[in-house]
């Protein structure tokens, strides 16, 4: 079996203890097991949540889910080629800043901004136009074509390379 099925069948163990225990309500786990299977499915908002708790570090079916910057932009990323606005504006906001493995893009951040900010997303508005100020005007008609050619994906069953939740 490999690593990530163990892992997998090892937390499904953990959530039926906790479960049977009463320690843990059936809907948190039925939950998590769905973010994880709709994620892998293909699905952007349980990619985006999956994202989130990477990022932010997670306390899941007994264990700790650590942080892990690079797996949480991966999943990111899949949940923003779907269209999806919190991811954009997400994956924006890595590339504005930069660190956690990342580069700073300005031309990447304003795209992923403006697109977040086609759906409304009043945080992407802003930060649209704020790293705007910082960009020339060939990176922004850069960023402003790439915007211009983005077509969203179909959800994937790709999922990011490593730890599989």
């Amino acid at each position: 079996m490999e690593k990530s099925a163990l892992s997998y069948s090892y937390r499904l163990i953990i959530a039926a203890v906790l479960v049977g225990f009463g320690w843990m309500p059936i809907a948190m786990a039925e939950k998590f097991e769905d973010i994880i299977r709709n994620a892998n499915q293909g699905h952007a908002d349980s990619q985006f949540s999956l994202g989130e708790m990477y990022y932010h570090g997670h306390f899941v079916l007994g264990q700790f889910l650590p942080k892990d910057y690079a797996v949480a932009v991966r999943w990111f990323r899949l949940a923003a080629e779907q269209g999806h606005a919190a991811a954009q504006y997400n994956l924006g906001v890595r590339y504005a800043n930069g660190g956690h493995g990342m580069s700073r893009d300005v031309v990447q951040a304003y795209m992923w901004f403006a697109l977040a900010a086609q759906q409304e997303n009043p945080d992407a508005i802003v930060a649209r136009d704020r790293i705007a100020m910082s960009m020339t005007p060939a990176q922004i008609a850069q960023a402003q074509q790439l915007v211009q050619n983005w077509k969203p994906s179909t959800g994937s069953s790709q999922t990011p390379d490593q730890p599989k939740p």
